[in-house]
């Protein structure tokens, strides 16, 4: 389905670094491209299945917690078919929730717009570093320095053409089954 490249940041930006994602899309959002829609969202909603239903593509950006894995520095990954079909754990790769819930994870918000519109875009996931998750408005100094090494990966996916990241996500399946 053709339509436009969604970037959804989600995160909570009174938590420092897990507000990661949310700051990301918020620092995109002035220099958007066209053909492109970028959201900064608090957590991820199931009425975003809407728009979901309406882009050509999307990407996910969110903070990993510490002790959610040993991720030293941002990772750029495709959500593979059979990931978002039955998803494969973890809080980013499993469904996390009911459908009547009001707190999705990226898997679990695809597969309800599969249900809901017929249409389930490629999707990719942008896993960013949050060394520190105390009370504040602010990002860490650590949490700055993840957030700068993310934001090139993004920008690379939001100017990438759909066929290069479709050749991208068969080399990552090549890989993950050899």
């Amino acid at each position: 389905m053709a339509g436009p490249s969604l970037l959804i940041g989600w995160g909570n930006p009174l938590r420092q670094d897990d507000g990661l994602g949310w700051h990301l899309a918020r620092q995109l959002q002035a220099q958007a491209a066209e053909g492109s829609c970028i959201r900064a969202e608090h957590q991820l909603l199931p009425e975003l299945s809407h728009d979901l239903a309406r882009c050509g593509r999307v990407l996910f950006v969110d903070a990993l917690h510490p002790g959610a894995g040993a991720l030293l520095a941002p990772r750029l990954e495709a959500l593979l078919p059979a990931q978002r079909a039955g998803g494969s754990g973890g809080s980013h790769g499993s469904s996390g929730s009911s459908g009547i819930s009001h707190h999705q994870s990226a898997t679990g918000l695809l597969q309800l717009c599969l249900a809901l519109y017929g249409h389930q875009p490629p999707a990719s996931l942008l896993l960013i570093p949050a060394p520190h998750l105390g009370f504040a408005d602010q990002l860490s100094a650590a949490g700055q320095r993840q957030l700068q090494a993310a934001l090139p990966l993004a920008i690379r996916w939001l100017n990438a053409k759909p066929q290069a990241l479709a050749q991208q996500a068969d080399h990552q399946e090549a890989v993950r089954d050899a």
